[in-house]
This record gives structure tokens, sequence and C-alpha cells, in this order.
């Protein structure tokens, strides 16, 4: 049985990813707009599925669209943005533009914006940020054996992983005993380091004796899921449902994107500056799909739901 829990350490590494990405693919493209009410007819769960479906259809026309790119004189393929026309759920009606007075509500007032002062942090600081660091995840303790079985598992010769610097480790210097080893840098997130490391056991122990590292290990594939997509696979494996696949690393000339294809994903958009693709998939690929060490995350493309009518400083 394929066991899920709730991603914890990777909330600091995907989080803002998963933020960013939201704001590049707006809600619009999908023809559901938070900003007005909905037909009182509409609870919460059909509100949810018009969402997905109106994803699934933009994300297929992203895939086929992409699929089908033109090919240039130099042989490049040009990227087309697909054109999906908004579908709009029954009964949908918008509401007239109002025209709002800028006055705060009573008990409120607006506030005027003022410089922050800002220092160098100190050796004190520094000192206070060291005792603060913490440990190595759990699924480091056994690094070497995870990524030794992953790489044999994806039948090559490296594989990715992460690497948590030690205190007061540098990014220098953890390139460097990577390359003596064959490995490489990809990417950083704080203290945790993405990379490309070698399959062979000996240059993995010996990376992970260098006194730059602190850990070395591959993330489980249980902690690359979110709860609500677990759940939802345990409850129908047949679904198939809109996601962001987040990468390890880059995909300049679409490898991922054909590994992941393979694997039974519709693949649409993807977005180099947070390594993200949006993707359909059937939940019974979701085993699959985060057994591979090419992917850092999968998470559901969710309806964004608004919080607050007013923001106000505190």
């Amino acid at each position: 049985m394929f066991m899920f829990t709730r991603p914890k350490w990777l909330a600091l590494v995907s989080t803002a990813s998963v933020v960013a990405v939201c704001l590049v693919l707006l809600l619009a493209d999908f023809g559901v707009d938070q900003t007005v009410d909905r037909p009182a007819d509409l609870d919460e769960a059909a509100k949810d599925r018009l969402a997905d479906e109106a994803a699934i259809r933009q994300i297929a026309a992203e895939s086929e669209t992409l699929d089908g790119a033109r090919t240039d004189v130099d042989g490049a393929a040009e990227r087309i943005e697909p054109v999906v026309e908004a579908v709009a759920p029954p009964g949908f009606q918008p509401e007239p533009v109002v025209e709002l007075d800028p006055t705060p509500p009573e008990g409120y007032a607006f506030s005027s914006y003022h410089e922050v002062t800002r220092s160098p942090l100190t050796d004190d600081d520094f000192e206070d940020l060291h005792k603060t660091t913490p440990a190595p995840p759990e699924w480091m303790d056994v690094g070497v054996d995870s990524l030794a079985d992953q790489a044999a598992a994806q039948g090559r010769d490296w594989t990715f992983g992460w690497v948590k610097l030690a205190a007061g480790a540098d990014l220098g210097a953890l390139s460097a005993a990577l390359i003596a080893q064959g490995g490489r840098v990809i990417g950083q997130a704080g203290d945790m380091v993405r990379v490309r490391l070698p399959a062979e056991r000996d240059r993995l122990e010996a990376i992970a004796a260098a006194d730059a590292v602190a850990g070395i290990g591959t993330v489980p594939s249980r902690e690359k899921i979110t709860d609500t997509l677990a759940e939802r696979a345990l409850a129908n494996a047949s679904e198939e449902v809109p996601v962001w696949i987040t990468l390890m690393d880059d995909d300049p000339d679409g490898a991922w994107r054909r590994e992941l294809k393979g694997l039974g994903a519709v693949v649409g958009r993807f977005d180099p500056a947070v390594r993200t693709y949006t993707a359909t998939i059937p939940l019974a690929s979701l085993h699959s799909l985060s057994n591979a060490d090419y992917v850092l995350a999968v998470e559901s493309i969710a309806r964004l739901k608004t919080t607050l009518d007013i923001s106000a400083s505190a």
C-alpha cells in the first residue's frame, strides 16, 4: 500500500513556487472568476468540479499546441500560447462595475509608507542564526543507500538529490566537493541544496563525508505529494486531475516533459522561473510520478478562494 503524509520541510522549497505559478496562470484562463458571486444552486463541490474541468481543457489545449509547435528555419520549436474560450458556470451573471469611494470603513484609516531602516548583520546575528540551524531531515539518515537505490531504479549513472549545508559552510565549498566526485549544484533554498549526484556508492560516501555537508539524501515519494491529492488518490485512483508538477532541474530540451507523458500525464505549459509544468494526470499514476527523481513536487491546481474583503495595517 502506498501511503502519504503531509510534506514538512518541502513546504520551504515548494510554497514559493506554487504561489508564483498561481499568479502566472490566472483563473481567468479557466473561465472562473472569484471576484463575483456564484449562482446559489452551485455548492462548493460543484464549483471545484467546474474549475477542474476548465483547467483540464486549458492544459489539453496547451499540450496540443506544444506537441504541434511549428519549427522555424533554424530547427528550433516555436512556442505558441494556446487560446482557450472561457466557459462561465451555468446561470452566471456578471456584477455591474461599481466605483468605490476611497474612504476606509468606520474604525479604519489609511496608512502611509515609511522606509524601513536597514543595517548589515553583525557577528552576533550570524552566531544566533547558526545556533538555530535545524538538524537534517530524517530521510537523510539513510541518504547514501536511498540515492544508490534511486539511481539504479532510474537506470542512470547519476541521480537527483539534496544536500544540507553544514553550519558555516558556503555554496562554493560544496560545489568543489561535488565536482570532485562528478556531481554539481543545481539550485539552493536556504541551507538545502538541489544537486546532481553520481550513482556510485563510494562517490556518494565521499560527498557525504565532506566538511561542507551536514546531510545528503533523496526526498521520499510520500513527501512530494500534498495530503489533498493523496486522499483523492485513495478515494478514486481512476480520477483525472489538474496538477502542478515542479521539477528538480530545468527542462530546456523537453526531456522531462517526454518522461512525464510516458507516465500518462497530459503536459501543458512550463514556467522556467519555478521549473513547473501544468499537467492532467490519472491519480493511478501518482505513485510513479512521485518516485521519479526529477520530480520535486506534485500539487493540485485548486480553485482560489478570497478570504479578505479589505486589508489594513496591523
